[in-house]
């Protein structure tokens, strides 16, 4: 049916959302772990 149909493309675009959500926010947590040694690094060569 066209329900059903449309019930499985919309969890499929939520597990999606769901898998770039979980990427990005591994990414911003890595980008601010690399900020946070280089701020450190610095203040340690300075």
């Amino acid at each position: 049916t066209l329900e059903g149909c449309t019930r499985v493309l919309f969890s499929t675009l939520q597990n999606i959302g769901a898998t770039c959500h979980k990427m990005l926010d591994k990414f911003i947590d890595y980008v601010h772990l690399k900020m946070l040694f280089c701020s450190y690094f610095a203040h340690c060569y300075t």
